[in-house]
C-alpha cells in the first residue's frame, strides 16, 4: 500500500473559451498521507476548486495523473471512476446540497443505496448522525435544522460508504464563525480518530490554521 492516499504528478487543466486557452492548473504537484488534514487556500480564480474537482473524480486534468489509493484515476473508464467517488471519496459542499424532501437520516442513507442493504444503510446512518451529534434530529428535515446541522448531516453524508478521502470546499463559507469553527473541529477529529484524509478548500486563514498543512494556490500553481 502507498504511503500517499493522494497524488497529482504535473497535473495541468486547460480549458478553451473560443479561441482562447485557460490554464486553470499547471503541473500541481501534491503528496497527502493517509489520515492528513491538508487545506488549500488561495484567491477566487487561483484554480482552487478545479483541483478540488480533479481530485474528486469529477473531471480529469488535461495532463498529468492523480493518484487515488494507489490507483491512477486518470486512465479509468467512467463506470470506474463512479466506483472510486461511491467508495473512496466523499464531499462536502459550501451550500450543504441536502436533498430538501427527505428527512436528515434519509439523506446520510441515500449514499449507500447501491452498497448496502436496507437494515444495514439505515443502522450506519443512525450512527453517523449520532457521531456528528444529531442523535435526536434524525427525522427533521432540512429546513428545520440550523445552518450548522445541515453542514452536520453533510459531514455524515459524506462518511456513508467509509471513504479514504473527504473534500469539503469551503465547507465553513455559510456559517458563523463559532459554528464554522465547529465544523473545522469536527473534522480535525474525523481526520485524527478515524485516520481520515481531509483537503479543505477554504479562502479564510483562521480555519485553514487548524489544518496540519496549509497548501497555497495561485494562478494555477502551488506556491
Amino acid at each position: 500500500m502507498s504511503e500517499y492516499v493522494l497524488e497529482t504528478k504535473d497535473a495541468t487543466k486547460i480549458y478553451e473559451v473560443g479561441e482562447n486557452k485557460v490554464v486553470a492548473l499547471s503541473d500541481v504537484n501534491i503528496q497527502v498521507k493517509r489520515g492528513e488534514f491538508v487545506s488549500i487556500m488561495g484567491p477566487s480564480g487561483s484554480g482552487k476548486t478545479t483541483l478540488l474537482v480533479i481530485l474528486g473524480c469529477l473531471d480529469k486534468p488535461t495532463s498529468g495523473q492523480v493518484i487515488i489509493d494507489g490507483l491512477d484515476v486518470t486512465a479509468m473508464k467512467e463506470t470506474e471512476l463512479h466506483k472510486i467517488r461511491a467508495e473512496k471519496v466523499g464531499f462536502i459542499f459550501q451550500n450543504f446540497n441536502l436533498i430538501p424532501t427527505l428527512t436528515a437520516l434519509e439523506n446520510v442513507e441515500l449514499p449507500m443505496a447501491r452498497v448496502k442493504i436496507r437494515g444495514e444503510r439505515r443502522n450506519r446512518a443512525l450512527k453517523l448522525l449520532e457521531s456528528v451529534g444529531l442523535k435526536d434530529k434524525v427525522d427533521r428535515r432540512p429546513n428545520r435544522l440550523s445552518a450548522g446541522e445541515q453542514q452536520r448531516v453533510a459531514i455524515a453524508r459524506a462518511l456513508a460508504n467509509g471513504p479514504a478521502i473527504i473534500l469539503a470546499d469551503e465547507p465553513t463559507g455559510n456559517l458563523d464563525s463559532r459554528t464554522g469553527h465547529d465544523i473545522i473541529k469536527l473534522l480535525r477529529k474525523l481526520s485524527g480518530k478515524e485516520e481520515r484524509t481531509v483537503i479543505l478548500v477554504t479562502h479564510d486563514k483562521q480555519m485553514a490554521s487548524m489544518s496540519n498543512r496549509m497548501l497555497s494556490l495561485r494562478d494555477g500553481k502551488i506556491t
